[in-house]
This record gives structure tokens, C-alpha cells and sequence, in this order.
């Protein structure tokens, strides 16, 4: 156990527990942040931001399984200290959107963006042996992965986009928020279809955030012509949540086959033996 381990192990904790206060200071903070200032023709509802404590829950699991032998072989070695800096990136971009500062926020969540990006690319070549692996390591950054290609889409919107509260929904926009739902359909598509099991906690997490867009749109007058159209691309990202449902029953049928034929063959060989 290297002085290098120690510290990343002692960098992931404190971070996640940074990144954790800044999203308790969001919830509670007087500038009732989880209802942002600025209306866009994207904005979902509030519950939707609720994704950020079960990442952190999770990554606290990550914090916990590091000190474990299978868990610091994935954690301090391939991802060493990006998981540090995608902590420090996070609580920077929640604490610029909770000021509504949302070029910054742009900023940070494209960076946090491609910091999960490379984490997840590095355990997607990882098998996972146990339901730790599951749990604490594919889980966690798979969430992470879909929740952030959601996050920049609402922080362009919110950057760049104009205020949906003042000025009536025109064409551009309304192409531009048909366009950014087709682009959410097309990367929670990719992940169903990324492996044979899929990536189901990515679909989970695009498909909630369609139904949050969707839902805070049919209560806002301004959004309302638009609802029908959030609700459709929710239904639809629905069909590659159950592809990744279909995609994991069929690997663990064929794994379970695989097992029953092994310990069959095995046992044939052992009677074999015997008789010889």
C-alpha cells in the first residue's frame, strides 16, 4: 500500500463530502435554488435534481469499497484521481448554478462531463466480479454518465437559451428543443445497445429527466404547447429502459445455462473417473 493510495483514498472522501455540502447548501440554501431564476423552454422539475444525492450515496459506497482489495484495483488504479477532481468539478458547477451563474455552470459541467466520460470508458473494460463491482463502481458512474449528457443539454439552455417566462417560443427554439430531445433519445438509445445487458442505470437516468422536463412544462403556461412533445420522447426513452431490463435477463439466463452445463460436464467427467 503505497503513500500515492493513501492520499487518493483520503482525497475521494473529503471530496465526496464536499460535493455533498454543496448540494446540501442548494436545498437549503435562501436562494431556493432547485427552482431556477431563469425559465427555459427545457427546464424540468425540481425532483429531478434529487438524482445528485443518490450519485453521492453511491459514490460514498465507492469511498467505503476503495479500502477493499477488488475495489482498490478499479478505484486507485484506473481511476485514480479523477474521481477527486470530478467531486471538485461538481460542487463548482452546483454552487455556480445555485448563484446563477449559468455560464460558469456551462463551464464546470463540461468539464465534469468529460471527467465522467473517461471514468466511464476506463470500468466499461473492467468485467465486474461481484455485486460490489455492480453496486460501487459501474452503478454509481453509469448514473453519473447519463445525468450529465442531461445537465449540459439544461446548462446550454440555461447559458445561451432564451427566457421562456418573457419571450414567446419561436421556431429556432422550438426546433433547438425538439433537436436537444432527439439527442437524448439517441444517446439513451447508444446505451442500450452499447452491450448485450445494455447500460440500464443511463436510460434510467435520461428517461426520469425526460418525464421531470415534461412534467414542469404541463404546469407552466408558457411550456405547455410543448408539453406533448417532452411526453412522447419520455414514453419513447422508456422502450430503451426495457431493452436494458430484456438485455440483463438475457445475459443472466445464459450465464445461469453456461454454469448448470459446466457443473454438468464436470460432474459427467467425475462419474467417468469413477468408473474407470
Amino acid at each position: 500500500m503505497s503513500s500515492e493510495d493513501n492520499l487518493i483514498r483520503f482525497a475521494n472522501i473529503v471530496t465526496t463530502l464536499v460535493a455533498i455540502g454543496a448540494f446540501v447548501y442548494v436545498v437549503v440554501s435562501p436562494l431556493d435554488a432547485l427552482h431556477p431564476s431563469k425559465e427555459t423552454y427545457i427546464t424540468p422539475s425540481s425532483w429531478v435534481y434529487f438524482t445528485w444525492p443518490l450519485i453521492f450515496l453511491l459514490l460514498l459506497g465507492t469511498c467505503t469499497y476503495q479500502f477493499s482489495r477488488a475495489g482498490s484495483e478499479t478505484i486507485l488504479n484506473r481511476i485514480a484521481w479523477r474521481l477527486p477532481m470530478l467531486n471538485v468539478l461538481a460542487t463548482m458547477y452546483l454552487y455556480s448554478w445555485a448563484i446563477d451563474e449559468y455560464r460558469y455552470a456551462m463551464f464546470f459541467i463540461l468539464f465534469l462531463g468529460s471527467t465522467v466520460t473517461f471514468i466511464y470508458g476506463q470500468i466499461k473494460h473492467v468485467p465486474s466480479r461481484t455485486i460490489s463491482d455492480e453496486l460501487f463502481v459501474n452503478l454509481p458512474f453509469s448514473l453519473y454518465h447519463g445525468w450529465t449528457t442531461v445537465l449540459i443539454l439544461t446548462a446550454a439552455f440555461d447559458s445561451f437559451g432564451v427566457d421562456a417566462s418573457v419571450e414567446p417560443l419561436t421556431g429556432w427554439t422550438k426546433a433547438i428543443f425538439i433537436g436537444s430531445l432527439f439527442v437524448l433519445e439517441i444517446v439513451s438509445y447508444a446505451y442500450a445497445y452499447s452491450t448485450a445487458e445494455g447500460d440500464l442505470p443511463a436510460c434510467l437516468a435520461i428517461s426520469w429527466s425526460l418525464f421531470a422536463i415534461w412534467d414542469h412544462q404541463k404546469s407552466v403556461p408558457s411550456d405547455r404547447r410543448q408539453a406533448p412533445v417532452a411526453l412522447a420522447a419520455a414514453i419513447i426513452s422508456l422502450l430503451w429502459v426495457l431493452r436494458s431490463i430484456a438485455g440483463i435477463v438475457k445475459t443472466s439466463y445464459k450465464a445461469r445455462r453456461a454454469a448448470a452445463a459446466d457443473a454438468e460436464e464436470g460432474e459427467s467427467q467425475r462419474l467417468l473417473d469413477q468408473s474407470a
